[in-house]
């Protein structure tokens, strides 16, 4: 639905409501351009003696990004605004929105931020100042409200996706991110798809101890969410999970223990509000993965084995036996016997035996249900036995592992608080 008044002409009430909104000002600007200072409120030209916003780097600007209306444009000096470009006229009008930050003012982030624009004394403490009157604002989110609102002044304006650009004071030019990732960017680039690749090597080889150390290389080189952004780390732990799950769909495990596995860490991920608990996630989740391989994958198995171990596995809660389960199979017990020894290295009956003792640890770990519930659907029909059976492999009783357990977890939960 377009209105039928100018961008000029809502520009006092666009401007009202990103204040209310988002706390950050606006401009609006026509030809000849003047006091563009506003744009940044002189920082640059305090900070370097000379502005980057002249009539002839608009030219430029503008001839660089012909096809785009929404700009969001990065300083080096760790800040941000967002330009509106109101036609595609040489000279065209604009808005320009911000500054703004998107990240909290830290020591770590400004000492950082100081150091890569070669700021210090009364520089430093000049931009330390500037920082202090600076609201924060989500870019994207400024984007996406700036874009339904031209939207309705101009005909498919919410339709152009806005481009990212940096800018750096260094060199006193625009750089586009296409042209950073194909210049200074490149090595970055190629050591971070490196470390993830070594990450997933070692994941679907079920080599944690690997997997850990190229996890901590690869992270290194990410650009985090900081601590006021949980919900944007939240979404990044997200895309690891599903790297991860995806990673091992080419892995001889069963896609049902992929899904049981993602499930659970999503669960956690989205439950989890704790910035430093979020901060540990990404190696708890490595490691259930790489178990998950250890545990489950049977990758020098013939077809047959892991298509039993598949029938076992899904139905541990039902009476299984050596009989039954070569009926289901068309094979003779015996010659089924001594085929899964020989590839899995154990009897079938003790395999069924553990199998329902993992997934017993499994539900006394994530659910409140009673033991004897538990015991039921993992196929124990007597507590007695199951009690006799998991102490035999666990070393403790069923009760005396879940109160160990949630002693452990609710030590660590302090921990981090």
């Amino acid at each position: 639905m377009l209105f039928s008044c100018s961008p000029k002409e809502a520009f006092p009430l666009l401007r009202r409501l990103l204040y209310d909104s988002f706390q950050v000002d606006a401009w609006i600007f026509s030809w000849p351009y003047q006091d563009l200072d506003r744009i940044d409120n002189s920082i640059r030209r305090t900070l370097w003696g000379e502005y980057f916003h002249t009539p002839v780097e608009f030219q430029d600007f503008w001839e660089n990004f012909p096809s785009h209306n929404i700009i969001i444009l990065k300083s080096s000096l760790g800040f941000c605004n967002i330009i509106c470009l109101l036609s595609s006229e040489s000279h065209p009008d604009f808005i320009s929105i911000g500054p703004f930050r998107e990240h909290e003012m830290t020591p770590s982030f400004l000492s950082r931020t100081a150091r890569e624009n070669h700021l210090s004394g009364k520089s430093f403490t000049l931009m330390q100042n500037f920082y202090r009157t600076m609201p924060m604002a989500d870019p994207e989110s400024l984007a996406s409200f700036l874009s339904h609102f031209l939207g309705a002044l101009l005909p498919d304006y919410d339709k152009v996706p806005p481009v990212h650009v940096s800018f750096s004071e260094t060199v006193r030019k625009i750089i586009s991110d296409h042209e950073l990732l194909l210049s200074e960017n490149a090595n970055h680039a190629e050591r971070y798809a490196d470390r993830y690749r070594q990450t997933i090597d070692a994941l679907v080889s079920g080599d944690l101890d690997t997997a850990l150390h190229a996890l901590r290389s690869w992270l290194s080189l990410s650009v985090l969410p900081e601590e006021s952004h949980t919900g944007q780390f939240r979404r990044y732990l997200t895309v690891i999970n599903e790297l991860f799950a995806s990673a091992l769909l080419s892995c001889p495990i069963h896609p049902v223990y992929i899904r049981e596995i993602a499930h659970e860490v999503q669960t956690q991920i989205d439950s989890t509000e704790n910035y430093e608990i979020l901060c540990g996630l990404p190696a708890k989740i490595l490691r259930k993965y790489c178990l998950l391989v250890r545990n489950e994958s049977y990758a020098g198995c013939s077809s047959l084995i892991r298509q039993v171990i598949d029938y076992i596995r899904i139905h541990l809660s039902e009476d299984l036996s050596l009989t039954g389960i070569a009926r289901e199979f068309h094979r003779h017990p015996s010659s089924l016997s001594a085929s899964f020894r020989k590839e899995t290295g154990r009897t079938l009956t003790s395999f069924i035996c553990q199998s329902r003792i993992q997934k017993a640890v499994y539900a006394l770990n994530t659910s409140s249900l009673e033991i004897r519930e538990i015991a039921s659907s993992v196929g124990f029909h007597d507590l007695g036995y199951f009690s006799r059976v998991f102490r035999s492999q666990m070393g403790m009783s069923p009760s005396e592992y879940r109160k160990m357990f949630f002693h452990t977890q609710k030590q660590t939960e302090t921990k981090h608080l």
